[in-house]
């Protein structure tokens, strides 16, 4: 039967019989393709799990599995989980959200390429282009979008000043020792440098600048740290003043 080249969805032949059944099962797949969930459980859909590509149909009635509108991961494999999309297929926009409960990355792909991998709680809007799947830069889930606010100081830093202030405006996350942040400065210290990170006047974490230019960031008890709308943050610089530390310039990185 004749079907059409992208979604294969099944098309009606003039001379054919029975033409409500094909045109049945058409009706069947494109509702699938703007309407479908397809939940696959991580446990018992062992990884690297190839999603059914063939009229061995899952969900029933549909023939291929990757004509759902989205496709929700759930489980607790205990460890990262990958599906295989086919090769050589095209699929438009479909949402991949990750839902297992054990910390567990999921990533969907074509065997051999990149994909896509999302933590637990993101959503992402991905395609499959004929090669591998893709996502344009956009995360639906909350709490996920990227954050980022830095400053500099031109020579050496005050002694104990503060060097950069904020006041957030939305919810901002730093994840756990503020793993995502960065420092860098033009002339390294002659001993190790602290620098202190507030919010609203109480320690939250610090910084710490090595002889040899390397920064280690810590955050209150190893936690990732939560600004919420109207608290303010503030980056002091280390006391007391090193005299060989000069053009520090950094950048704090969370999500919202």
């Amino acid at each position: 039967m004749a079907s059409t080249d992208l979604g294969n969805v099944p098309l009606i032949d003039p001379s054919q019989l029975g033409k409500a059944a094909t045109a049945d099962q058409a009706f069947q797949s494109i509702d699938q393709m703007l309407n479908g969930i397809l939940t696959i459980n991580a446990n018992t859909a062992t990884s690297p799990y190839t999603l059914p590509f063939s009229t061995g149909d899952e969900p029933a009635a549909v023939k291929y599995a990757i004509r759902a509108a989205a496709y929700y991961i759930t489980g607790s494999p205990g460890a990262p989980w990958i599906g295989y999309m086919p090769a050589s297929v095209q699929r438009g926009n479909f949402v991949f959200q990750n839902n297992m409960t054990d910390g567990s990355s999921a990533t969907l792909m074509v065997e051999g390429q990149t994909g896509v991998t999302i933590t637990p709680g993101e959503a992402a809007l991905c395609f499959l282009n004929g090669t591998d799947v893709v996502q344009p830069p956009i995360i639906l889930a909350t709490g996920t979008q990227p954050w980022e606010v830095g400053n500099f100081v031109d020579g050496l830093p005050g002694n104990g000043v503060v060097v950069m202030r904020f006041v957030v405006a939305r919810t901002i996350t730093f994840p756990a020792n503020f793993s995502l942040n960065q420092l860098k400065v033009g002339t390294n210290p002659a001993s190790t440098a602290s620098w202190a990170i507030n919010k609203n006047g109480s320690s939250v974490g610090s910084a710490s600048t090595s002889t040899s230019g390397v920064t280690t960031w810590t955050s209150s008890g190893g936690s990732p740290v939560v600004f919420n709308t109207g608290d303010v943050c503030t980056f002091v610089a280390p006391s007391p003043q090193d005299a060989s530390l000069a053009n520090p310039t950094w950048i704090f990185s969370g999500t919202r």
